[in-house]
């Protein structure tokens, strides 16, 4: 077999099993423990010095690391505090493979990081019962230190959004409660266009809190559990029809002029219709609040190679390139604003990227400040 077979294979091998490193200069050395590791199921990349262990580490990840001290040039010592000192494998478990066993050297490299050694010549038993200990609580802690670090993402998520949600709703709340007050007054004055028309911002005001709401509760909905798509034929000019027309006295209101064309015989997709209507519900609607009085909303339907694109352009002020990065991220909010005091979660286009993803779709947006912006939607025909 040749020595650095092993290696070669690891790279098309099965991810699931364990990895370890050899380093050792003796390639006889090599030779038995990679026979015997390959045996007990890990696989297995060789180092026969030094620096060619800390080149490889710079491409590979293994789970442990087997490392000779006596080597010439850079002896293991040296070589596990290079490794120790690397944030990116410095947590990677070194068992030093050594023919010394006095006290001295043995703590010296415990000491520098090592969390054990073999004396060689080595029982084979005991070098493979030490590799799965030290694999197992190596895997062990990695699994803990990704949940911590889920539960820290999620705090933190939970913290913006009591943040968000007592910035969003209260301007809102303190709005009605105002209006109220103020219905009050015209009441007693019987004046009913000043009821009529502190009843209608009341309506607004509680209009754009459900929609906080909703779109909170839809995307931890989206994301905690798992979405059940329907995966079936569906028109998509007609889904795209449909959310228009349902935004029709939203673009009156602002005498905004929307079209919609198709360049397509027909667009029909597999997916599910649902979600489809609620992503271009969100981004027909976004176009409508960033677009200006008397301004106009495109959309269109064509085909590109194997999908079919769905792009909606509005008339804003687009979107300027240092803020890109934050589209389609929960509860981002960008300098460019609503053009009539529409409300605006900070939720709806991260809702659409879930939504698209989970069909296999891709969203982007492509926007020049000052000329407006255009999203894009693509997804695979059927």
């Amino acid at each position: 077999m040749d020595l650095f077979e092993n290696t070669h294979l690891l790279m098309g091998g099965d991810t699931n099993r364990p990895i370890v490193l050899v380093v050792d200069d003796v390639p006889e050395n090599l030779q038995t423990i990679g026979i015997h590791l390959d045996n007990a199921g890990y696989d297995t990349a060789f180092a026969s010095n030094g620096y060619e262990a800390l080149q490889m580490l710079e491409a590979l990840e293994p789970d442990l690391i087997l490392l000779d001290i006596s080597m010439p040039v850079i002896d293991g010592f040296e070589v596990c505090k290079r490794i120790k000192s690397t944030e990116k494998v410095a947590k990677i478990p070194v068992i030093f493979l050594t023919a010394h066993t006095d006290t001295e050297r043995v703590v010296e490299g415990l000491t520098l990081g090592a969390v054990d050694y073999v004396t060689k010549p080595f029982h084979t038993h005991e070098l493979l019962m030490r590799v799965k200990t030290h694999i197992s609580l190596y895997r062990a802690y990695e699994t803990v230190r990704m949940q911590n670090e889920s539960l820290q993402i999620l705090s933190q998520e939970k913290s913006n959004m009591l943040s968000i949600a007592a910035h969003e709703l209260k301007n809102p709340m303190q709005a009605i409660v105002l209006a109220v007050d103020l219905m009050q007054v015209f009441a007693q004055k019987k004046n009913f266009d000043g009821i009529q028309y502190h009843a209608d911002k009341v309506h607004v005001m509680i209009d754009r809190m459900l929609t906080i709401i909703e779109n909170w509760l839809s995307l931890h909905s989206y994301e905690v559990n798992k979405l059940n798509i329907k995966n079936e034929h569906i028109d998509l000019v007609k889904i795209i029809e449909s959310s228009a027309d349902s935004y029709t006295g939203k673009a009156n209101a602002k005498n905004i002029e929307m079209t919609i064309t198709n360049d397509c015989n027909e667009a029909v997709i597999i997916g599910d219709k649902s979600y489809l209507e609620e992503v271009f519900d969100n981004i027909i609607s976004n176009a409508l609040k960033y677009s200006p009085i008397g301004g106009n909303v495109n959309v269109k339907v064509y085909e590109k190679d194997e999908n079919y694109i769905v792009s909606v352009k509005d008339s804003g002020q687009g979107i300027v390139a240092e803020e890109h990065d934050k589209l389609f991220k929960k509860f981002s909010k960008l300098s460019t604003r609503p053009t009539a005091g529409e409300s605006s979660s900070g939720l709806g286009l991260a809702i659409v990227k879930h939504l698209v993803e989970a069909m296999n779709g891709l969203v982007w947006c492509e926007s020049t400040s000052g000329e407006g912006a255009t999203f894009k939607v693509a997804l695979k025909k059927a």
